[in-house]
């Protein structure tokens, strides 16, 4: 079937429930997972990182910031993608795109559904700027206020559920990003220290990537890159670009 193709209409009769055509919106998203899910080869990676000194510095970045648990993985992924450039890139219709900046997206929940923004050049902020350009688009997105240019053409996708005790998921790649990247909670897990078993603060992150673009090798090395700036996420606090 092609991404157009839609499984057989359901007979619902009155009393089984109510029919209203869907929004546009709802319409559009449906239309782009499913194409997303039929085109995309999609590949996945899952590891648990060690965020027990990120989690003791949470209220340190947000006094001294603004910035919450996801804005500190969002620059953390800016510093991963800047050590592995070649996850930069996009595949598209024979092309491929070597991104000059880190247009980095963020799924967004909003009265009208699921949109993602996209935070232009978020190489050039540190986290306090990135905090707040985050901010901004999220309000312009609950309020209905987005431009194009706001959800134009993400180069590298996050979808956060840590907020809602979720373990593990693994997200449907947005494109032309050609990864999404998963986001858990941090939960008290044990975890292994210079020979002793202590009790951790985990957070697993799940990789999506298209294997048209990104290969194993690549995909590995970001988050191995990744893994390292939020385990050790002094650099954070230093201000400025890390």
């Amino acid at each position: 079937p092609s991404p157009d193709d839609e499984l057989p209409p359901l007979e619902v009769r009155p009393e089984d429930g109510e029919v209203t055509d869907a929004p546009f919106r709802l319409r559009t998203q449906a239309r782009r997972v499913t194409a997303s899910k039929h085109a995309i080869p999609h590949f996945y990676l899952t590891h648990g990182v060690d965020v027990t000194m990120l989690m003791g510095r949470k209220e340190a970045l947000k006094s001294r910031f603004g910035a919450t648990l996801t804005h500190a993985v969002m620059r953390a992924v800016v510093r991963a993608m800047e050590r592995v450039p070649e996850a930069n890139r996009s595949y598209d219709h024979g092309r491929v795109v070597a991104w000059k900046d880190v247009n980095l997206g963020l799924a967004v929940d909003t009265p009208e559904g699921l949109t993602v923004v996209v935070i232009r050049k978020a190489q050039a902020l540190d986290l306090k700027g990135l905090a707040e350009a985050t901010r901004a688009l999220v309000e312009r997105a609950r309020s209905g206020k987005l431009t194009l240019d706001d959800r134009r053409h993400p180069s590298f996708t996050i979808s956060n559920l840590g907020m809602f005790d979720v373990e593990q998921f693994e997200a449907i790649i947005n494109p032309p990003s050609a990864m999404t990247l998963a986001v858990a909670s941090a939960l008290a897990r044990p975890v292994a220290r210079e020979g002793r078993v202590e009790v951790g603060q985990v957070m697993n992150l799940t990789l999506s990537c298209d294997h048209r673009i990104i290969e194993g090798v690549t995909a590995a090395r970001f988050m191995k890159a990744l893994t390292e700036w939020l385990e050790k996420p002094e650099w954070m606090e230093e201000g400025a670009k890390g």
